[in-house]
């Protein structure tokens, strides 16, 4: 039984191939929780190109991703989208080397799990500020709430702790 993530590459000829996926939320297991997600509906196309001694693999991520706002914490979509090589080289003894871009395996694998590869790509582009696009599109009464209580401090907006350090200039 093949994984959902998994291209197994052994018999593919030389060349280019084309694998599309599509990627839910419930694709993911606790080893790749992706952060604050509530949903995802994502696609994924990837190209590989399959060499004597290595592939190159293009990833490209698109779709929309459930969140929950920052500013006011209701559900809102954002899109994403994610474009990212990377090369693949066979050898044995495996070896290790995270200096750049290059992916390596053990020359008697026969497949590749993509999943670590689409989590990473998923954390990527989703972005660190998660709000929705237009303030008015948040739930006001919430916003409303939060002024509320940014506004009812002191009176100066000063906090009065840091006023011996005024004094030391």
């Amino acid at each position: 039984m093949s994984k959902p993530f998994n291209i197994r590459f052994s018999g593919l000829s030389l060349g280019q191939h084309k694998f599309n996926f599509n990627i839910t939320l419930s694709d993911f297991s606790d080893d790749f929780k992706v952060e604050d997600a509530l949903g995802l509906d994502l696609a994924l196309e990837v190209v590989l190109v399959k060499e004597i001694n290595l592939m190159h693999l293009n990833f490209s991520l698109g779709g929309c991703v459930l969140l929950p706002c920052d500013r006011c914490t209701n559900k809102y979509s954002q899109p994403i989208h994610f474009k990212e090589k990377i090369l693949v080289k066979f050898s044995s003894p495996l070896v290790i080397d995270e200096k750049d871009e290059t992916h390596y395996m053990d020359q008697n694998q026969i497949d590749i799990d993509l999943r670590p590869f689409i989590y990473e790509f998923i954390c990527l582009a989703i972005p660190m500020k998660r709000v929705h696009e237009k303030t008015s599109d948040c739930d006001q009464e919430s916003i409303e709430f939060i002024h509320k209580f940014a506004d009812s401090g002191s009176g100066s907006g000063k906090d009065p702790r840091w006023n011996i350090l005024e004094e030391l200039n």
